[in-house]
């Protein structure tokens, strides 16, 4: 039996560029509010980390 472990790792500012694409990437981000540039202190990963 093959055991692979995974993980998440904590969110960090440098992140927030990507958190912006994926927004960007699908539709459905919609729902999560109106995302369409990075904010000065990126509040998503903010929240999240």
């Amino acid at each position: 039996m093959v055991c692979h472990e995974v993980y998440l790792r904590t969110l960090r500012h440098d992140d927030a560029a990507d958190v912006l694409a994926a927004f960007a990437s699908n539709a459905d981000m919609d729902r999560q509010g109106d995302v369409a540039t990075l904010p000065p202190e990126p509040s998503p990963v903010r929240r999240v980390s």
